[in-house]
C-alpha cells in the first residue's frame, strides 16, 4: 500500500508559545510503500516476551535542552506508533553538545552498545558510517545522501542507511526576498557562515547574486564555531549590517541560544534556516520544519523494528519549505511584520 504523504505532519507545538496557525506540510515519498509481514510482527512479539525489548539510540549535535523541539517531535511520533519507553521500547539519547573532535568516539561507543537504530543527523552521519555497515541507520536530516556516499540512489539505498533527504537547497534569494519584505529600508544584508565548509564558495556566490537582486551590499561574517560567534556579529554591527540570515549549520545550532541573544542585543533583525533557532526567540524561520523530519524519522525505526531493511527504504524529501515568525521578537526589535508576510505564514508566534 502506498504511504500517505501527508501522515506526517505533526500535532504538537512548540512550549510556552502559543500557536496561532500551522498548516500541514506534506512529504514527497521517492518511490514505493511499506507493508509489514506477519512473520517480522510476530518476531517482534517474540522478542518481547523474551524481555528483549528494541533499543534505539537518538544521537544529536546539541543538546536536550537546545534540540528540545527535535526531541520532542521524534518521541511525540514514536507515541502514536504505539511506542511506549521502558514498556516496549528502550530510547538511548546521546548528546554531543558541539564536541565535534569527538564524534567519531562516541559513535564508536553507541556502535559498541549494539542499539537496534540509530537515529542521528548532519555531520554525524559520516560518522555513523565510517563506525557500522550492520546497524541500521535512519538519517532524520541529510543533504544529498547519494553525493554523502550513504545511499546507492534515494529510490533504493541499498546498505544501512535510510532517512529525510534534503534535495533542494535554501533558496537564498527567498531567503533575502523575505527579509527586505521586513525591513523594506535595509540596504546591507549580512550572511552568518562557516568558511570552512565545503560549499561556502557556492554559498557565497549564490547570496551575493540574491542580494544584488534586491539592490542591497551583501556581507560575509566568517565564524567556524561558537567562541568566533560574538566577534561575527561585532563585525556585522561594524560594518552596518541591516539584517543577518544564519547559514544552515551544525556549528551554529548547538546552541541557537547563542546567536539569537546576540542578534536581540545588538537589535539586528535575523533570519534562521534551522527551526530550533525561532523556537529559542528568533525573529524569523525559513527552511525545513526539523521538528517534522525527525518525526518523520520514527516513522523508519518503526518500519525497521518491524522488520523492513534500510536499504529497501526509499529516503524521503520534503516539498516545501516553512515560514515561521516570531512577533514577541518583532515587537522587541521595533519592527511591523507587513501584513503580506504574515498571511504567508505557516506558523504566528504571539
Amino acid at each position: 500500500m502506498p504511504t500517505d504523504p501527508g501522515a506526517f505532519a505533526l500535532s504538537w507545538q512548540p512550549k510556552g508559545d502559543r500557536i496561532i496557525h500551522i498548516e500541514r506540510r506534506r512529504f514527497l515519498i521517492v518511490c514505493g510503500g511499506v507493508a509489514v509481514t506477519p512473520l517480522a510482527a510476530m518476531g517482534m512479539r517474540a522478542a518481547r516476551a523474551q524481555g528483549a525489548l528494541p533499543r534505539v539510540t537518538l544521537m544529536i549535535m546539541g543538546s536536550v535542552r537546545t534540540q528540545s523541539d527535535h526531541v520532542d517531535a521524534f518521541r511525540h511520533r514514536l507515541r502514536e506508533l504505539g511506542y511506549v519507553e521502558g514498556k516496549n521500547l528502550i530510547l538511548d539519547i546521546r548528546e554531543l553538545q558541539g564536541r565535534f573532535d569527538q564524534l567519531p568516539r562516541i559513535m564508536g561507543e553507541i556502535v559498541q552498545s549494539n542499539p537496534n537504530v540509530i537515529v542521528t543527523h548532519g555531520v554525524a552521519l559520516g560518522a555513523a558510517k565510517d563506525a557500522t555497515s550492520a546497524i541500521p541507520i535512519v538519517a532524520a536530516i541529510s543533504s544529498d545522501p547519494v553525493k554523502g556516499g550513504f545511499a546507492a540512489s534515494l529510490a533504493r539505498p541499498g546498505g544501512n542507511f535510510t532517512g529525510n533527504a534534503m534535495i533542494a537547497q535554501l533558496s537564498f534569494e527567498k531567503t533575502v526576498q523575505i527579509l527586505h519584505e521586513i525591513a523594506p529600508n535595509a540596504r546591507r544584508v549580512g550572511l552568518l557562515i562557516d568558511p570552512t565548509i565545503r560549499s561556502y564558495q557556492s554559498s557565497k556566490e549564490l547570496f551575493e547574486a540574491a542580494a544584488a537582486k534586491q539592490r542591497m551590499s551583501p556581507v560575509l561574517l566568517l565564524a567556524s564555531g561558537l567562541q568566533e560567534l560574538p566577534k561575527a556579529i561585532a563585525d556585522a554591527v561594524a560594518k552596518r549590517v541591516d539584517m543577518l540570515i544564519v547559514a544552515p549549520l551544525a556549528v551554529f545550532s548547538v546552541n541557537p541560544k547563542v546567536i539569537v541573544d546576540l542578534s536581540a542585543r545588538h537589535r539586528l533583525p535575523t533570519i534562521y534556516s534551522i527551526d530550533s533557532f525561532v523556537a529559542a526567540g528568533g525573529l524569523v524561520f525559513y527552511g525545513y520544519s526539523g521538528a517534522r523530519l525527525f518525526g518523520n524519522a520514527a516513522v523508519f525505526v518503526d518500519r525497521i523494528l518491524k522488520g523492513r531493511k534500510p536499504g529497501e527504504l526509499p529516503f524521503e524529501q520534503p516539498t516545501k519549505f516553512e515560514l515561521v515568525i516570531n512577533l514577541k521578537t518583532a515587537k522587541a526589535l521595533g519592527l511591523k511584520i507587513p501584513q503580506s508576510v504574515l498571511i504567508r505564514a505557516d506558523r504566528v508566534i504571539e
